[in-house]
């Protein structure tokens, strides 16, 4: 994979605005600015917490003061972004560039980081009272070979004098058995530092007065998002999609409960009758697709995703739903970013891949990378 930073651009564009979040980017930089001379900071939440989003603002304020901050973003089945080589080899190049006078291209790639930094710490940290911010977001979604812990292949064991890193986890997940003996920070965005509920109450005071919704409906979204911020994002984009007449008749209607509650709602359609038989011999085209794009390993336009299916996404085929309706099923989902073929299409949280590959089952999910592989290989 190309490792240099500008490749995460597309995943930090994803978070043009964060709200109710800046009492944990205020004790982030509080951390950093601390008396420690070095450190690890985790950032703990559950699916749709906003964990990405905080480590991409935290980066933005850093890069306006001019911090250069060497970064990788996993992204499970996305290029090679969550396999351990790629995520040191992403972190060796960026510091690299930073301190070009301290590489060494003939280190052992396991060792290849970790000795990296040794040598920027004695010969630029420590003489200088630099610091080194590295931020390492998604450490749960790292492949690991087995039931083996996959952090030690890429995470130094232990951090020399003026480097900080800046992780993001899952709570509760069983990779963070490698900070067991370690000294740590951490920032349980579940709990919230004012409240669990503050950031989704900011994205309804926000999203409510826009969308004109009534206030008693917004006091009801905010208590259903049970603090979780990607919750209400979601419900505000079903609502924003909506005429005004047809958003008004909603508001009589019961609000999903949690995010996995608001997943369910919202890819209800995928799994209805006429989705599974659309038409004789056709492959159900809006699951299908998602699926494809659990399979693939990066963006794909709908042109080809359609080309793969042997129907049209862009143009009305006989039978099924409309390439317009099948856009709609699929687009709470997915994210944009440019391919070489034009505008590509990839699903936009790891707990949307969850959610489709949990529906689909293993074997389907097989037979579409077979599907996937035997069409691309053509």
């Amino acid at each position: 994979m190309a490792s240099s930073r500008p490749v995460f651009e597309s995943e930090r564009a994803r978070h043009p605005e964060l709200r109710g979040r800046e009492d944990v980017l205020a004790l982030m930089e509080d951390w950093l600015s601390g008396s420690a001379d070095r450190g690890w900071l985790l950032i703990t939440g559950s699916p749709g917490s906003g964990k990405s989003a905080v480590l991409s603002h935290f980066i933005a304020a850093r890069e306006k003061i001019g911090q250069a901050v060497p970064q990788h973003f996993l992204r499970r089945g996305v290029s090679d972004w969550d396999q351990p080589y790629a995520i040191q080899s992403s972190l060796v190049a960026q510091i690299e560039a930073l301190f070009p006078s301290s590489s060494n291209p003939d280190a052992r790639p396991e060792r290849r980081l970790v000795e990296l930094l040794l040598r920027i710490s004695n010969r630029q940290l420590i003489p200088s009272h630099q610091r080194l911010l590295l931020i390492v977001d998604g450490l749960n979604e790292a492949v690991a070979e087995g039931s083996d812990n996959p952090l030690p292949r890429f995470l130094p064991q232990a951090l020399p004098p003026g480097v900080f890193l800046v992780c993001s986890i899952r709570s509760g997940h069983p990779y963070l058995s490698f900070f067991a003996e370690r000294s740590f920070r951490c920032i349980d965005l579940d709990r919230g530092v004012d409240g669990k509920h503050r950031a989704s109450q900011a994205l309804w005071s926000y999203h409510g007065p826009r969308l004109s919704l009534p206030p008693e409906y917004i006091k009801t979204a905010v208590r259903c998002a049970e603090g979780n911020p990607l919750h209400a994002l979601m419900l505000a984009g079903y609502l924003e999609r909506m005429s005004p007449a047809e958003r008004m008749a909603r508001m009589g209607e019961p609000v999903p409960y949690g995010l996995w509650g608001m997943l369910e709602f919202l890819s209800q359609p995928l799994w209805e009758e006429h989705q599974l038989e659309p038409s004789p011999n056709a492959e159900p085209p809006a699951r299908t697709a998602l699926g494809l794009l659990c399979a693939a390993r990066t963006a794909l336009p709908w042109e080809l995703l359609g080309a793969i299916l042997g129907t049209s996404f862009t143009a009305a085929a006989p039978g099924g739903d409309s390439p317009a309706d099948v856009r709609r099923l699929a687009a709470p989902f997915l994210q944009s970013e440019p391919t070489s073929l034009g505008e590509g299409h990839r699903l936009g949280h790891d707990c949307f891949r969850e959610l489709v590959v949990a529906r689909l089952g293993a074997q389907e999910m097989r037979r579409l990378h077979r599907k996937l592989a035997q069409s691309l290989a053509c």
